[in-house]
């Protein structure tokens, strides 16, 4: 998957949404190279806990810094 790709599916969605590429890892990869993110974020989102809210929210968000990804675009309603 493209960066472009990844863009225009995240546009489609309505709401806050998180979208960021794995460097040098397959989009059929990413099963076993998961690190939490996923999760932290359905935590955050739909049960509302702080304690991972710093990893996607703010200029020093976690997600933005991580060298292992690229193109990460976090936008919160």
């Amino acid at each position: 998957m493209t960066g472009d790709q990844l863009k225009e599916i995240q546009n489609r969605l309505a709401g806050s949404s998180a979208a960021m590429r794995r460097k040098d890892t397959a989009h059929g990869d990413m099963l076993d190279a998961a690190d939490g993110y996923v999760t932290a974020w359905l935590l955050w989102q739909l049960q509302g806990n702080g304690e991972v809210q710093a990893l996607f929210e703010g200029p020093d968000a976690d997600v933005l810094s991580n060298p292992a990804y690229q193109e990460q675009d976090i936008r919160l309603d």
